[in-house]
């Protein structure tokens, strides 16, 4: 019996979001998704993670992806363009304010695109 592609994904997605809240929660929806993550709140602890090896995306918050792309040539999805709407400074995606069906969308897209698995797939 084969293995179907569409259950296959790459190694790890690597989560990096400073509210611990929100990382909790982004980490409940990627591996609810079917996705395996790394989660981390900085870039110390974001560098660490990268010298395993086997990522395929780096999602984070808007402010981080300058100082990533300093670091990583990996794909990164910013969650903020994600977001229908952000009350205040700090709030946490919820199913009302956050687009989850999108999102996974999105990150499937890169653990797809690095599974060679998928090779002519997309």
């Amino acid at each position: 019996m084969g293995t179907d592609p569409a259950k296959i994904e790459c190694g790890q997605i690597l989560l990096c979001i400073p509210n611990g809240l929100a990382l909790i929660v982004l980490n409940g929806v990627l591996t609810g998704g079917g996705l395996s993550v790394t989660s981390t709140r900085n870039l110390r602890e974001l560098r660490d993670a990268m010298r395993l090896g086997g990522h395929c995306a780096i999602v984070t918050v808007a402010e981080l992806t300058g100082p990533i792309r300093e670091i990583s040539e990996l794909p990164l999805v910013d969650i903020h363009s994600f977001a229908r709407e952000w009350n205040r400074p700090g709030s946490l995606p919820c199913p009302e304010l956050f687009d989850t069906d999108r999102f996974l969308r999105r990150v499937r897209v890169f653990a797809h695109k690095h599974n060679p698995l998928f090779a002519g797939v997309l």
